[in-house]
């Protein structure tokens, strides 16, 4: 058995890289949330009448509205989110590679993969959070 003896300084720069993609994937897993929480809602008022009174939380502030003024705006930021989520699963695939590609020039062989699949579904389990209507 060997045991190779690693530079340090390629350990820690492997653990800063593998605490970026963590913190991507949980950025991933509250925007897909969030997107849900906008289909729950955009679901539940888009066959109400446009002039029908609801309530939007801006800034931590209730205001109210009609359903014609909420649902574009639920529909834009549902939209920007999918898209924003697209970027990050991309930037996630490139963080990635480039996290085995290190890994594997240094000769740092570690359980990469079978530590991200947990982390991947960790943030995948509060996407079933409810949505008061």
């Amino acid at each position: 058995m060997q045991a190779p003896q690693h530079n340090p300084q390629h350990i820690q720069a492997l653990q800063k890289m593998k605490a970026e993609v963590d913190a991507i994937t949980r950025k991933i897993g509250e925007l897909e949330a969030q997107r849900d929480e906008h289909s729950l809602v955009i679901k539940a008022i888009s066959g109400l009448e446009a002039e029908r009174r609801c309530y939007r939380m801006v800034g931590g502030v209730l205001v109210e509205r009609s359903v014609g003024e909420v649902l574009p705006v639920l529909t834009t930021n549902r939209d920007n989110t999918t898209a924003l989520i697209e970027n990050l699963d991309k930037l996630l695939a490139e963080k990635n590679q480039a996290m085995g590609e290190f890994a594997k020039k240094h000769g740092i062989i570690g359980q990469q993969p079978k530590e991200e699949a947990p982390a991947q579904a960790k943030p995948e389990k509060a996407a079933g959070q409810g949505v008061l209507v």
